[in-house]
């Protein structure tokens, strides 16, 4: 995972991914056992994430609960109370942070979910003062999560400089779309070659369990394998503009992150994992046209099921009294 992905991660994805690749680095061995408590003093955070990290590997089935205290790598048969350290995790022992976590981080994700909400409904004026103070942040803080939502293609200022709400209607879903098939085909086709093998099977295995589970997969997970092509495998284009360009189609993935499984109910056929499971499997084979081919499939499969999505969305919410939208 590059630098900047790993930045923009929340804390119990850090902790997850950095559990995931000691496993498979063979550092963390089947049996071992992970706690809370000591997994919180390595890593110098409170429980919560590192609750929330276990609980997402455990729906992955990484990791798995055993009749004792805690989880464990593997098999729940044989456990064993290795002392884990920050050097099985792939850490610097003398100082084993995990990589730097924002201010405007650790309130974005609510911020982004009332956003994508409201941009369904119409265009809305965003308050950046009454955001900070209903967080209880500074404005610096605040302003950052505007900016942040802003590149995304969830806000953008008026004449006068004010913030709002971007609709996400029809017609911006479709302009949205189009920009995608015109760029994201070729640029994940550039990818071919780039994106680690490792990684690759990794998702078709995540992938593959996926789709055989479904239904009962969690909106982590759905997150984390929409996360890992158009995020992660795209992000070895080494085309910047399209890069640049592409970032503000980030909306359109909030609407499966926050609305599928919450406030939509999940479609009877799986909506994405088999068409990205062609594409991933297309990557590993170093094929770059079929690679192309399958991911402008793919995005104009997911254009009418994101219309749809939408539009179930609007029936169902009502909007919300936050101080700092109106």
């Amino acid at each position: 995972m590059k630098p900047q992905e790993q930045e923009d991660l929340p804390v119990y994805r850090k902790i997850a991914a950095i559990l995931q690749d000691s496993i498979k680095a063979g550092r963390l061995t089947p049996g071992t056992i992970l706690m809370e408590g000591s997994l919180a003093a390595i890593f110098g955070s409170s429980r919560t994430p590192v609750k929330q990290a276990l609980s997402d590997l455990s729906e992955r089935g990484v990791i798995q609960r055993f009749d004792g205290r805690g989880f464990v790598v593997g098999s729940a048969k044989a456990p064993q109370r290795v002392p884990v350290t920050a050097g099985l995790l792939g850490l610097d022992e003398a100082n084993p942070e995990l990589p730097r976590t924002w201010a405007w981080q650790r309130i974005y994700d609510g911020v982004e979910r009332a956003l994508i909400f409201h941009s369904a409904l119409g265009k809305f004026r965003v308050n950046e003062v009454e955001l900070a103070r209903h967080y209880k942040v500074g404005r610096t803080v605040a302003h950052d999560v505007l900016v942040q939502a802003q590149s995304t293609g969830l806000l953008a200022k008026d004449e006068r400089l004010r913030w709002y709400v971007v609709p996400l209607d029809e017609k911006r879903v479709c302009d949205l779309y189009d920009l995608r098939e015109l760029l994201e085909p070729k640029a994940i086709a550039t990818s071919v070659g780039r994106v680690p093998p490792e990684f690759l099977a990794g998702m078709v295995e995540r992938l593959e369990a996926a789709i055989a589970a479904y239904p009962k997969v969690s909106a982590a997970e759905m997150d984390a394998l929409e996360h890992g092509l158009h995020v992660t495998s795209l992000g070895y284009c080494d085309n910047r503009e399209i890069m640049e360009a592409l970032k503000r189609t980030r909306c359109l993935h909030f609407t499966q992150k926050h609305m599928l499984g919450a406030q939509v109910s999940y479609p009877t056929d799986e909506p994405f994992m088999t068409e990205h499971l062609d594409v991933v499997r297309a990557m590993l084979r170093n094929d770059p046209a079929r690679v192309e081919a399958g991911m402008l499939t793919h995005l104009r499969t997911a254009r009418a099921k994101v219309i749809d999505r939408l539009a179930v969305f609007r029936r169902s919410f009502g909007g919300s009294d936050l101080p700092y939208i109106g």
